[in-house]
């Protein structure tokens, strides 16, 4: 997604928090996904990385938890820098 963002283009994910954990990893739930000290984070169970780290061409606009129908989601708005 990073790849086909135009400069000052904006990026927007939305997941479900922690759905590695919840689906045992298997599938395409290899990841969590989860704000950490208001940074977007992510683990793979093991190693937990910063995703400003990983894609360090993003600027965080806002990292937020929302709830929906008994499952908590994290929504990361991200700009891509010029």
């Amino acid at each position: 997604m990073c790849a086909v963002t135009v400069p000052n283009g904006y990026l927007f994910l939305r997941h479900a928090e922690n759905e590695g954990i919840r689906e045992r990893y298997r599938g395409l739930h290899q990841w969590n996904f989860f704000i950490r000290r208001g940074h977007p984070s992510i683990s793979d169970g093991v190693a937990t990385r910063l995703l400003g780290d990983l894609l360090p061409e993003l600027r965080l606009v806002s990292a937020t938890r929302e709830a929906e129908n008994g499952t908590t989601y994290v929504a990361y708005l991200f700009q891509k820098r010029e």
